[in-house]
This record gives C-alpha cells, sequence and structure tokens, in this order.
C-alpha cells in the first residue's frame, strides 16, 4: 500500500502541464508547502523545443531527489516516461507498443516487466493533464469520467473519477480520486486549479515522497508558476522567511 500511495502520488502530480501545446522552451517551478507553509520541496519542469518534458524534484537544500523525462509520440494523455527514484534506487519505464503499453520496473538486480492494453479509456501516469487539457469543452460539472490509470510501477490498471467542479475566483476546478472505495481510503481526492489558458497553476493533494514520511509530512499544496532564473537563487528566495519570494 505504501509503494502504491507514492506511486500514485508521483503520476497525478506529474499530471501537472503536458509538453504539447507549448512552444518553444519553458520553465515552470512549483514549489510544495505542507499545512504550515513549510516549503518540503521544489519541481523543475522544463519542455524542450524537441516536445519532451523534464521533470526534477529537488529537496529545499537541492539534492535531488526524483527524475522524470515525458515525450508524447501518441494521444496527450499517452506519454512515453523515464523515471528515476534517487532515493530508491528505482527505474520505472513505460512505452508505447502499438496497441499496448510495456512498463519495466528495475530496482537493484531486479527486473519485472508487464504489459497494459492501451486504449483511449487508459491515461498513462502523469497523463492526467493531457488528458483535461485535450478534453476542455467535453468535461462539464453535469458528468463524471471514468478513466483507467496506469500508475508507474503499479502491475495493475486503477479506476479513476474525474469532475469538474466549476469555477471559482476565475479558475477551473477539477477533482480526481479512485472509483474504488478501498483505495480511497489511502489516496485523498487531488484538486486541481486552471487557469484560463488551460495552465494547470495550484496542486492539492497527496504527497508521499519518502523523505518526509518520518516528519508525517502526506498532503501538499503546491503552486506553480513561470520561471527564467536559476534554481539555486530560487531555492534561497523561497526557504526564507521573507513574504514576497513566496511563489
Amino acid at each position: 500500500m505504501k509503494f502504491l500511495r507514492r506511486s500514485l502520488y508521483l503520476a497525478l502530480l506529474l499530471c501537472c502541464t503536458n509538453a504539447k501545446g507549448i512552444v518553444g522552451t519553458q520553465n515552470l517551478i512549483g514549489v510544495a508547502r505542507d499545512s504550515n507553509e513549510q516549503v518540503l520541496y521544489i519541481e523543475h519542469h522544463q519542455y524542450l523545443d524537441s516536445g519532451e518534458h523534464l521533470i526534477n524534484y529537488y529537496s529545499p537544500e537541492l539534492t535531488l531527489l526524483v527524475e522524470k523525462k515525458l515525450s508524447y509520440p501518441g494521444l496527450p494523455h499517452h506519454p512515453d516516461i523515464v523515471q528515476s527514484d534517487i532515493l530508491n534506487d528505482i527505474e520505472i519505464t513505460m512505452q508505447s507498443r502499438m496497441s499496448y503499453l510495456q512498463v519495466v520496473r528495475e530496482q537493484a538486480e531486479e527486473s519485472s516487466s508487464w504489459n497494459f492494453e492501451l486504449t483511449p479509456n487508459v491515461v498513462v501516469d502523469a497523463g492526467f493533464d493531457g488528458y483535461i487539457r485535450n478534453a476542455w469543452s467535453e468535461l462539464s460539472p453535469r458528468e463524471t469520467k471514468i478513466v483507467s490509470f496506469a500508475v508507474a510501477g503499479q502491475s495493475r490498471l486503477i479506476k479513476m473519477k474525474i469532475r469538474d467542479q466549476g469555477f471559482e475566483n476565475g479558475r477551473r476546478i477539477f477533482t480526481i480520486e479512485p472509483k474504488n472505495w478501498l483505495v480511497k481510503m489511502i489516496v485523498p481526492r487531488i484538486r486541481l486549479e486552471y487557469s484560463s489558458e488551460r495552465q494547470l497553476v495550484r496542486y492539492e493533494g497527496l504527497s508521499n515522497i519518502k523523505a518526509f514520511q518520518e516528519n508525517g509530512m502526506s498532503v501538499v499544496d503546491i503552486q506553480f508558476k513561470p520561471w527564467q532564473g536559476q534554481l539555486p537563487s530560487l531555492a534561497s528566495d523561497i526557504t526564507s522567511d521573507i513574504s514576497d519570494s513566496r511563489l
């Protein structure tokens, strides 16, 4: 169950921002805070002209925690993924192979692999943002979408519910949660806030990066903004107590 929670967190959080539709190289920074406003970690998202999306997760001291590389050879919610969990020495790859998805998980000297049928109703790991952006006009508060979710490192698909909750303060709100009541008990509902330009600007929900388990950290509030500076200076700013440095 612990690995499922950690995998679901990385996948759902990652759902933040798909590289397709963005012209030129762009950098985004996401700052994860707990309920006491303490900075837990930093996400650096980089979108390349090639269409690839690179994500690095850092501690506030800039220790690299997780690396992720996404590319989009097919549907926007079917990314190919290479994910390296530095803390736990785990590498996971997810690649589209015609009509199926191939998943390989490697840890130490152990390796396992499995396949999923790849249909339009399957969302691959970090593909939720692509799904929402692509179905922007179809989603409405009157209808709940149910999709099958392929989580990095998990050998079974998970049914997830996507709901359009309407607008708050000019932002469109979506929630994502497991359909199964048992999984719902360990994975709380995810809340996503989008701007009118279809860009994810806020994430509230589960975090289970192992580095923070000892402190009992489980739920985070992450706000995303464009960033053109250098990561070391950003880390220095956001970990200070200067109020105007908050992203």
